[in-house]
């Protein structure tokens, strides 16, 4: 009932403003919603995009601050700066497929599959494409939720270097150098940085008489180092060729000693210096590369791609007890695309992957799965209505073939100025190599044991839902969502072997969400605008509600840009929410600001202030994992 009438009431509020409605002036960044580009405002899905400019005008150092700042998007983030971050969509508890220019860079290692978010900044990332709903029809695997796709950055224009300093909290210091423009035919795009800072607790201060945490305890340093490079050519007559290559280095120093009457004071496990094999165990090391390779070819009516890929992800823990798991991923795919008509356009692909897991501690795991999927996508427009319509046949080495589908419709209603949106999809998540070969490895306070049986968790998904506009002043939406995800894979305990513990992934459980999404934009003069969004999320598992999803999550920012100067108050309200373990977070409000100004063409600088009442709380990961305290952060940025 409160789902109904919060829709109803938005509804009613933007009808009831219609006969105001002016000429329509809807964004018109080029997305891939489809498998061909399309404008947002002709595309059935809801899209959300994070161009390069929003992210510079929020000011936050770390990608996954802003993806939880977007309606119908929660994150959950394990303490720490960089710690390992997991995205979720509208309530469903999967993590969204992360891509990097349409490729998976998911790791075939993780449980639970998913992309570690934590390390990712936005420096050289041009725009981030966030597709809300199923999108297996089109995309494959891990599809269920959607798909946040990562657009990086390409040189262009004159050929210049672009340099920016950072300095701020927690000794916090980071140096981006960037070179890249265009010479001729040839385009390039080559850029390192290095990020370091103490950093702040992963876990806050723990009481052992009370048994309550404090704001404080022993900073975790993070550091991490990165490159790069995005290189284009175009030979003439439609065919070009792209070769993108991004890699980084982290190192996580985090404290795992456990506070007890017997143990009132902790050594200090993260600081380099420690050697001891307590402090070793606790460094967490990441290596980090991804390559691509595609060839283009447009015709008059038709255009033609052949991508490549490689990826690897080594994750590396400094214990006696524990070891790294490398994962690989190898793939390959052939799209065509054809313009039967005007009003009509058809998409042809097929692909082809294999993963690897490699465990390099006793019991040691060294396993590998083929995949390989075909799709077809048709386009059609009929006056204004815009019609998607894709079907997607999957075939795993480990559990066979999986059929996933998409429809989708965008109408544009002209004389109220209304676009209207819906869309059903099906998705499916393929078991991670960790929950299907992991035999014995160490797994939270215990052992895993792998289950070769594993089923694909699918869904189903519906959205329905309007945009309004109002000139170029006011812009209002609100969507009802619906997602249904079945076999999900949920951890049971199995046997006690000696003293250890022993836990197996199962398809056991099912989970339905459902909420509405609205959004409002008003700029009442030329340069200063408002923005608001609110998600009311009711996500029913088999505890009741889904750990780490609250049911409200409201945003909004208040912009001024005048002349040289800009300047941004943001904020978000999240309500209760429950961590893995059944505690109560959430319940908290959080302030940030951004203020830059333009010195002149080459040079700005700006200052960004993180948590700026100092407000103590528990986000997503749960209960007594440290969230970032007031701190600031001051950057110059040069061009030359």
């Amino acid at each position: 009932m409160k789902l109904k009438l919060k829709f109803i009431l938005t509804s009613v509020f933007c009808l009831a403003l219609f006969q105001n409605a002016l000429a329509v002036n809807l964004d018109t960044i080029v997305v891939s919603a489809s498998k061909v580009n399309e404008k947002i405002e002709d595309s059935p899905t809801y899209i959300q995009v994070l161009t390069k400019q929003k992210m510079e005008d929020n000011g936050n150092l770390f990608l996954s601050y802003m993806l939880n700042q977007l309606p119908g998007v929660s994150v959950e983030q394990g303490g720490g700066i960089g710690g390992e971050t997991m995205a979720f969509i509208r309530g469903i508890p999967v993590s969204p497929k992360v891509m990097m220019y349409g490729v998976s860079i998911m790791s075939p290692y993780y449980p639970f599959p998913h992309f570690n978010l934590g390390p990712i900044m936005p420096d050289n990332i041009d725009r981030i494409e966030i597709l809300q709903g199923a999108q297996s029809g089109l995309w494959g695997a891990n599809a269920a939720s959607g798909v946040i796709n990562i657009i990086t950055q390409k040189g262009k224009g004159k050929p210049h270097i672009d340099y920016n300093q950072t300095y701020g909290s927690f000794g916090t210091t980071k140096e981006y150098l960037a070179l890249s423009g265009e010479i001729k035919k040839f385009n390039f795009y080559v850029a390192g940085s290095a990020y370091d800072t103490t950093g702040i607790p992963q876990t806050y201060s723990y009481n052992y008489k009370t048994h309550t945490y404090s704001q404080g305890g022993k900073r975790d340093g993070y550091h991490k180092y990165s490159f790069y490079s995005n290189l284009g050519y175009d030979f003439g007559d439609g065919l070009s060729a792209n070769l993108i290559t991004d890699s980084y280095k982290s190192t996580n120093y985090t404290d795992i000693c456990k506070y007890s009457k017997d143990n009132p004071v902790c050594p200090n496990n993260s600081a380099p210096s420690n050697l001891t094999p307590l402090a070793q165990s606790s460094r967490h090391e990441v290596d980090y590369y991804f390559t691509k390779l595609n060839v283009d070819k447009k015709f008059e009516k038709a255009a033609l791609r052949f991508e490549t890929h490689y990826m690897q992800n080594n994750s590396y823990m400094y214990s006696p007890s524990s070891a790294p798991w490398k994962g690989r991923t190898y793939g390959a795919s052939l799209n065509f695309s054809y313009n039967v008509a005007p009003t009509t356009k058809i998409v042809l692909g097929v692909d082809y992957g294999k993963d690897r897991a490699i465990y390099d501690y006793t019991p040691q795991i060294n396993v590998s799965r083929e995949h390989a999927g075909t799709f077809l996508e048709v386009l059609q427009t009929i006056q204004n209505l815009n019609l998607q319509a894709s079907a997607r046949e999957d075939y795993y080495q480990t559990f066979g073939n999986t059929f996933t589908y998409k429809l989708g419709a965008n109408y544009y209603f002209e004389p109220s100025n209304t676009i209207f949106k819906a869309n059903w999809g099906t998705g499916f998540v393929a078991p991670s190599m960790f929950d299907l070969y992991a035999n014995g490895a160490p797994f939270r306070f215990g052992y895993l044991k792998g289950n070769p049986n594993l089923q694909p968790e699918k869904s189903k998904t519906f959205d329905i839902g309007f945009i309004q506009n109002f000139g170029d002043k006011l812009q209002i939406s609100s969507s009802f969502f619906w997602s249904k995800i079945d076999n999900l894979i949920d951890i049971k305990y199995a046997s006690l072997i000696g003293r250890s513990q022993y836990f197996i992934p199962i398809n056991i459980s099912k989970t339905i969400s459902k909420g509405v999404e609205s959004t409002l934009t008003y700029k009442p003069i030329k340069y200063l605008e408002l923005s608001l969004s609110d998600t009311y999320t009711q996500s029913d598992g088999p505890f009741g509600q889904t750990s780490n999803i609250p049911y409200n999550s409201t945003s909004g920012a208040l912009s001024f840009n005048y002349d040289r100067i800009y300047a941004q108050l943001n904020g978000q309200y999240i309500s209760t929410m429950y961590d893995n373990s059944g505690h109560q977070i959430g319940r908290y409000t959080v302030f940030n600001a951004n203020l830059s100004y333009k010195i002149n063409n080459n040079a700005k600088i700006g200052l960004y202030a993180q948590n700026i009442f100092n407000r103590f709380y528990y986000a997503s990961w749960g209960y007594g994992y440290a969230t970032p305290p007031r701190s600031f952060y001051t950057t110059l940025s040069l061009k030359f």
